[in-house]
C-alpha cells in the first residue's frame, strides 16, 4: 500500500496517459474518442461516484500487456490476470482518495507550471515516445521544436490538460511521504509475510460436528492433564491499584491562596507582631525558621538575584515584599546595615576596591 502511494505519479490517470502514448507512436495521427463509445456500463461504485467499465478496462489491458512485455510475449495465467484486475481496483480508489484530498484542498497548479514543466521537466509518457528519441534515447532538440511547432497546439493542448491534473498529485507526494512511518515490527510483518514458507498437512475437525456427551473426562484425567500443564495455568502476580495523581505545579487558585496567607502574614507584622515568632509559625524555610527567621550577616552576590535587590533596596525596619525567587515568596525585614569602604591607594584606578554594603536580614516566609 505504501510502496504504491509513492509510486502514485505513474499510476495517475492511465487512461488519459495510455491514449495519448499510443497517439504519439503514431506520429499525432489517432483519434481516441472511440473509447467513451465503448462504454459498457458501471461496474461499481468508489466513495459514490460511479466506476465505468470503459475506464477500468483500459487501465487493466494496459496493464497486461506491459505484464507480458516483460515476460516476452508469455500469456498470463488465468490467477495472474485476476491479481492484475485486482490491482487495477485497488489503483483506481487510491486515486480517488488522492483525488478527493486535492479538491477538499485547492490544490491546482497555474499556466506558469504547466509551462515551466512542459519546458524543462517533461513527463516520462513523452520522454519515452518515439516521436523524441534518437537512437533509442530522448533527444531535447526534437522535443523543443515539437513544443514551438504550431502545427501541434491542438496535441499540446491535450497534454496541458494532463498535466492540469497529474501536477496537483506530484504537489502532494513529498506530504504522503513525510507521514509515512514504518516500524520495525511492520517491516518484519512484511518480509515475512513475502519470504515465510511452510509446507504443511492438516485434518480439520469443526467443533460443531463434536457434541458434549461424545466426550468423557473422569477426575483422573482432568488431574493428569492438569499436573502435565502446570506451566499453562501460571499467570504472572498481579495488582490493582487506585491512586490519585496531583500535579506539583502551582495553578492560579493555588497562588492566590499563598498570596493570601502572605497578605494576612504581613499585615500581622505591620501592626506589630513578633517577627520571630511569626516566622517560626510560617516559615517554609526549617532552617531559618528555628532562629526566628534570622540570616545573620550577609555581602552582595550571596543570594538570589531578586532577594538581594530588595534587601539592599530596603529600608533598617521596613517589611518587604512579598518578594517572588526561584524558592517561592518571601517577606524580609531589614534589621540593620552597615556600610564600609576601602581606603584610596596612590595605585591606579583598576585597583580601587569597595567592600561594599553589609545587612542583617530576618525572616522570610514561602
Amino acid at each position: 500500500m505504501m510502496t504504491k502511494i509513492r509510486e502514485k505519479t505513474h499510476l495517475l490517470l492511465y487512461v488519459l496517459v495510455f491514449a495519448f502514448v499510443a497517439l504519439i507512436v503514431v506520429e499525432w495521427g489517432a483519434n481516441y474518442s472511440d473509447i467513451s463509445r465503448t462504454q459498457r456500463g458501471i461496474i461499481g461504485k468508489i466513495g459514490g461516484e460511479d466506476v465505468r467499465y470503459a475506464d477500468f478496462q483500459v487501465t487493466y489491458f494496459n496493464q497486461i500487456q506491459q505484464a507480458q512485455q516483460q515476460r516476452g510475449g508469455e500469456s498470463l495465467s488465468e490467477s495472474e490476470m485476476e491479481g492484475i484486475s485486482d490491482q487495477v481496483w485497488n489503483q483506481m480508489v487510491e486515486e480517488h482518495i488522492l483525488r478527493t484530498f486535492i479538491r477538499r484542498n485547492s490544490i491546482s497548479v497555474g499556466d506558469s507550471e504547466i509551462v515551466y514543466n512542459l519546458k524543462t521537466n517533461p513527463p516520462d509518457f513523452l520522454r519515452q515516445s518515439p516521436s523524441f528519441q534518437t537512437d533509442g534515447k530522448f533527444d531535447p532538440n526534437k522535443y523543443i521544436q515539437a513544443l514551438n511547432n504550431p502545427q501541434f497546439g491542438k496535441q499540446w493542448a491535450e497534454i496541458e490538460s494532463i498535466l492540469r491534473i497529474q501536477l496537483p498529485f506530484s504537489k502532494i507526494q513529498p506530504m504522503i511521504n513525510s507521514t509515512i512511518r514504518i516500524t520495525e515490527s511492520e517491516l518484519r510483518a512484511e518480509y515475512m509475510r513475502r519470504n515465510l514458507k511452510l509446507n504443511a498437512k492438516l485434518i480439520y475437525f469443526s467443533p460443531a460436528e463434536v457434541s458434549a456427551d461424545m466426550v468423557t473426562a473422569d477426575d483422573d484425567d482432568l488431574k493428569k492433564y492438569y499436573q502435565a500443564h502446570l506451566n499453562d495455568f501460571k499467570e504472572p502476580a498481579k495488582a490493582r491499584i487506585a491512586f490519585v495523581n496531583y500535579s506539583e505545579r502551582a495553578t492560579a487558585e493555588d497562588s492566590a491562596e499563598i498570596l493570601s496567607r502572605i497578605a494576612d502574614v504581613k499585615k500581622q507584622l505591620v501592626e506589630g507582631k513578633d517577627f520571630a515568632e511569626l516566622a517560626r509559625i510560617y516559615s517554609a524555610d526549617k532552617g531559618s525558621a528555628e532562629q526566628g527567621g534570622s540570616l545573620g550577616w550577609f555581602t552582595k552576590g550571596m543570594m538570589v538575584k531578586e532577594f538581594e535587590d530588595a534587601c539592599f533596596g530596603g529600608k533598617p525596619g521596613t517589611v518587604i515584599g512579598p518578594v517572588f525567587t526561584q524558592f517561592g515568596y518571601h517577606l524580609i525585614r531589614v534589621d540593620s546595615a552597615i556600610m564600609h569602604s576601602a581606603k584610596k591607594t596612590k595605585k591606579s584606578k583598576k585597583d580601587k576596591k569597595s567592600f561594599g554594603d553589609y545587612y542583617s536580614n530576618r525572616g522570610r516566609s514561602r
